[in-house]
């Protein structure tokens, strides 16, 4: 077995115990709970980073081919935004729901098939398509980052309205996330179209995969009209990033393992 493939075994059992850890201390918090997360956290982190780094090395191309590389991508994307944007924010309860997400994520990537590196088809050796899925993935991890914290905002419901400066706070990182995510996506958009052009003559060729990030692309855009144009904040802004979370995960995962498409994700 190669040493980059190790790692990522590792990184699975660092991420399980993390999201452990981390709902424990939410339920019984305590110092020693606080800084065993943010130790374990960080430690299957940077395993993976290691994973992926090691990878990429071996193979001389980017992870971007296939379901076990793309979702490890998004994955490492997840952690990220969670160990660096959440944790500025001072937001680490968004941890209790991205750890578990995480771990979820490499339990599927570890059931998937064709592990071992192959080489990209060469429609595919671009760079239109390494900024296509890169920037598709970033803007899936701001999008799960968002909706994971807007969650969290509609269980703490009467906490937050107890507290307009708490919840003013939680409705504006989901706010953010949700603005960068659809700023990097509207990139991975525009790149997809020129690559789908190189690659097929046409810029749109209605696949499956297609259709559901032009739902994303549209949906986010509005959620984002609603909150600045008709100032829909509070309740209804949350419920809108929960749903939108919930079509870019079945965009990526649903119509990507149920349903045939000549994308290659």
């Amino acid at each position: 077995m190669q040493d980059w493939l190790k790692l990522f075994w590792y990184s699975i059992p660092l991420y399980l115990v993390a999201a452990i850890i981390e709902i424990i201390f939410r339920l019984k918090p305590h110092a020693f709970w606080r800084w065993c997360g943010l130790l374990c956290g960080w430690t299957a982190f940077f395993t993976h980073t290691a994973f992926l780094t090691l990878r990429t090395l071996e193979s001389r191309q980017p992870p971007l081919f296939g379901l076990f590389a793309s979702l490890n991508v998004f994955i490492w994307c997840l952690g990220l935004f969670y160990f660096t944007y959440s944790l500025r924010w001072h937001l680490r309860q968004t941890g209790i729901i991205i750890l578990p997400m995480i771990t979820w994520l490499l339990f599927i990537a570890a059931k998937a098939p064709q592990k071992e590196i192959t080489s990209m088809p060469l429609v595919l050796k671009t760079v239109w398509f390494w900024i296509h899925v890169a920037c598709a993935f970033i803007s899936y991890g701001l999008f799960c980052l968002g909706g994971s914290a807007a969650i969290l905002s509609l269980i703490g419901g009467k906490q937050l309205e107890s507290n307009p400066a708490l919840s003013e706070l939680w409705d504006d990182f989901t706010y953010r996330s949700s603005a960068w995510g659809v700023s990097v996506f509207s990139v991975s958009m525009v790149s997809g179209g020129i690559w789908a052009y190189l690659a097929w003559s046409d810029y749109w060729v209605w696949t499956p995969k297609e259709l559901w990030s032009s739902i994303i692309w549209v949906y986010y855009y509005t959620y984002l009209h609603a909150r600045i144009m008709r100032d829909w904040q509070g309740k209804r802004a949350r419920i809108m990033a929960v749903i939108g979370m919930m079509i870019v995960l079945f965009t990526y995962l649903g119509v990507g393992l149920l349903m045939k498409s000549s994308h290659p994700l």
